[in-house]
């Protein structure tokens, strides 16, 4: 199992890394792990190296979007009851990578687990690709909303709302 930690833009640190790792043994990360995680900006490294989409790819995602991405948004009432940025240009961002795909779409490479809290009642909420059969919930989820509610961090971005649950 690989586990990228979140982190926001530092998340550029672990994509450097890994493709490092990739470069120097010539190897695709997606091969040598039956499973990889990811939470908040490491579930977008998570589900590009589990679609095979090329590090270079994320790399430049941080280096050529990250301030748009964490671009400060003028906060309501004396900085209370928003986020410090909006989610519009990095959910646009998931949308044109991942482009609708779900979690039980064939081009995925490797098993995927994205966790989430659904803030509704506290609880770990776990979005899994569908490896196993009995993983029902999840399958026709949208690869780009699993991302954007793990990296919806409270004070940061906004909650996600899937379904009957509202997902940081």
């Amino acid at each position: 199992m690989l586990s990228i930690d979140g982190g926001g833009i530092r998340g550029i640190y672990s994509a450097l890394i890994l493709k490092e790792i990739e470069d120097k043994f010539k190897i695709k990360i997606h091969e040598h792990f039956d499973l990889i995680a990811g939470t908040s900006t490491g579930s977008i490294l998570a589900s590009a190296l589990a679609l095979d989409i090329p590090l270079s790819e994320a790399i430049d995602l941080y280096k050529n979007e990250g301030s748009q991405i964490f671009n400060f948004r003028k906060l309501g009432f004396m900085g209370l009851f928003k986020s410090r940025y909006r989610s519009d240009h990095l959910k646009k961002l998931l949308e044109e990578k991942f482009q609708n795909k779900t979690l039980s779409d064939s081009s995925i490479k490797t098993r995927l687990l994205i966790p989430t809290t659904d803030i509704s009642n506290g609880d770990v909420h776990v979005i899994k690709s569908y490896y196993i059969s009995e993983f029902k919930r999840d399958k026709d989820r949208k690869i780009q909303d699993a991302v954007l509610s793990s990296c919806s961090a409270p004070l940061y971005f906004n909650p996600i709302r899937m379904e009957n649950y509202d997902l940081k």
